[in-house]
């Protein structure tokens, strides 16, 4: 788990997140944005609880947010 917030941004050299796929809770918030060769975030698939907010934007390749099929709770203390 993070403790706090979780920051993927402006990274163009980022092709996936999948070193991530231990990850099942994130206290804060998630903001995944401006990453121009990013093509998916399945790394994220044992993700089930984010705490704060979840933003995802400006990411142009990004084709779709599958990777988040486990998260069953955003925007509540986990």
């Amino acid at each position: 788990s993070v403790g706090g917030d979780l920051s993927i941004q402006a990274n163009s050299l980022l092709e996936n997140v999948d070193d991530l796929s231990g990850l099942t809770t994130i206290i804060g918030a998630v903001v995944i944005s401006s990453n121009t060769v990013l093509p998916n975030i399945d790394g994220l698939s044992n993700l089930t609880s984010i705490g704060a907010n979840l933003q995802i934007q400006g990411n142009p390749i990004l084709a779709n947010v599958d990777g988040l099929q486990g998260l069953t709770t955003v925007g509540q203390t986990c």
